[in-house]
């Protein structure tokens, strides 16, 4: 199962076909980031994207937040 934010362009008309353009972000980031505010890496290019035209899905990774215990469990040799 997938989740995210789908952003849709405000004139799609039902049925018809647009590209999708899929929106990462960085390690520890959330979906949010490439929707809203203006941080300094990612300037709601997802947004910027949908207003263009595009349908832009930003996928919420479910290991958010887990890298720092896989990466202390290689560290003490845990993880491999």
């Amino acid at each position: 199962m997938f989740y995210g934010i789908l952003l849709l362009p405000k004139d799609i008309t039902p049925g018809e076909r647009r590209p999708v353009v899929v929106c990462q972000y960085g390690l520890e980031g959330s979906s949010q980031a490439t929707v809203t505010g203006d941080k300094t890496s990612y300037r709601d290019f997802a947004s910027r994207l949908a207003r263009r035209g595009f349908i832009v899905f930003a996928p919420q990774h479910l290991y958010r937040g887990g890298w720092t215990i896989k990466l202390e469990l290689l560290r003490v040799g845990r993880f491999k």
